[in-house]
């Protein structure tokens, strides 16, 4: 009896920075979109969180979580799809928050 072809996925997800997050903003949420070849779950590193942990593939929009102004300039995510390839690292574009 044959069950068929099982079909190892080894590719990478790929992450691309589409609207970064304006230098200098006035918001402790600033948004942020990005486009992914895969869906899967994100991972912050570094300052900064997002409002969502699961994207799908195409272009997602992110409320970046800032716990208090200042310069972000560590944050990085990589995304990790339902095969557990993780993609490399995406760099999020420096930029400062003020309190309103």
């Amino acid at each position: 009896m044959s069950l068929g072809t099982v079909r190892i996925d080894a590719t990478p997800p790929v992450l691309d920075e589409i609207k970064p997050v304006p230098e200098k903003i006035h918001t402790n949420r600033p948004s942020y979109s990005i486009k992914t070849s895969k869906s899967g779950t994100l991972n912050f590193s570094g300052k900064c969180r997002g409002n969502v942990d699961k994207v799908v593939v195409g272009i997602n929009n992110i409320a970046l979580l800032t716990a208090e102004p200042g310069v972000y300039d560590d944050c990085t995510m990589t995304l990790t799809d339902s095969s557990n390839n993780i993609s490399l690292p995406l760099k999020i574009s420096s930029f400062v928050t003020f309190n309103n």
